[in-house]
């Protein structure tokens, strides 16, 4: 039992990592990227190739190194689309599939493990778990340093709040915009190199993982950091049970059940705002 909230922990953690990317480039940048799933995929493709002739951990930093670098580049030029959301969505779904169909022609269709970044354990604890939860937990502190503590993460939370009136204020939207997106692309590429040894991937996981990004992004609640932590692990933790003590079947189930739930009772998320304010 222990070692199953252990591992829901890690997953959880992993979860939210991936879907703090999201909430941020959605509350701040006005960004609905649901080619997010598909790019969290490319990322363990992209670390998966690297690792078959670099030692794990080198591949894994050169990875996250050149995922971060296009997902700055590819999600800063998607803010140009903000204010045509309809637009916005055909164009992400497009990439989504772009990217799906492109890792179908160069791997196949075919499933693929991808290594773990730490092998061996201490007992019954698996250095790659501890190793995971370590890296988010360091990651999340980073981030609210940040926000916390430098005028660049009060703009983004300023800019979250009311964009217009950061500009009265006279702060550079473009800056924030491209600060956004480069720490969502970190996330989203840290999240993909963590949460990918733990499963077994192939192209079309990606909309399992965009499945998983809205879940825990609505029931966290749009714009709230810790909404994602708490929904991530929530999520990870209920996938765990009904996986144990039911059915594995069970486990894709969860997420959906959960985002009814939490649109019935309280639809602007455990953290979210009750009014959510776009450019």
């Amino acid at each position: 039992m222990l070692e199953i909230l252990v591992f829901s922990l890690v997953i959880g953690l992993a979860y939210s990592l991936m879907a703090s990317g999201f909430n941020l480039l959605l509350s701040v940048g006005r960004i609905i990227n649901l080619a997010y799933g598909a790019y969290v995929v490319l990322v363990a493709y992209i670390y998966s190739t690297l690792a078959q002739s670099l030692q794990p951990g080198l591949a894994a930093l050169i990875a996250l190194a050149i995922s971060t670098a296009i997902g700055t580049v590819g999600w800063s030029v998607l803010a140009a689309l903000r204010r045509n959301e309809v637009l916005m969505i055909v164009v992400t779904l497009s990439i989504a599939l772009v990217i799906e169909g492109m890792l179908i022609w160069i791997y196949g269709p075919y499933q693929r493990v991808v290594p773990v970044i730490v092998s061996g354990s201490i007992g019954w604890l698996n250095l790659q778990w501890l190793v995971t939860a370590l890296i988010a937990v360091a990651t999340y502190l980073g981030y609210f340093l940040l926000t916390a503590r430098t005028n660049i993460g009060k703009m983004m939370i300023a800019t979250a709040e009311d964009p217009e009136l950061t500009i009265l204020y006279g702060m550079n939207p473009t800056r924030i915009y491209y600060v956004t997106t480069a720490i969502a692309s970190f996330f989203a590429s840290l999240s993909g190199l963590l949460l990918s040894p733990f499963l077994t991937i192939y192209p079309h996981v990606a909309w399992l993982f965009l499945t998983i990004v809205l879940s825990v992004t609505i029931i966290g609640g749009v714009g709230s950091v810790v909404g994602s932590i708490v929904a991530g692990i929530l999520i990870s933790g209920v996938e765990r049970v009904a996986s144990y003590y039911i059915d594995p079947i069970f486990q894709g189930f969860v997420s959906p059940a959960l985002v009814i739930g939490m649109l019935l009772l309280r639809p602007r998320g455990l953290f979210g705002k009750a009014e959510l304010r776009w450019a």
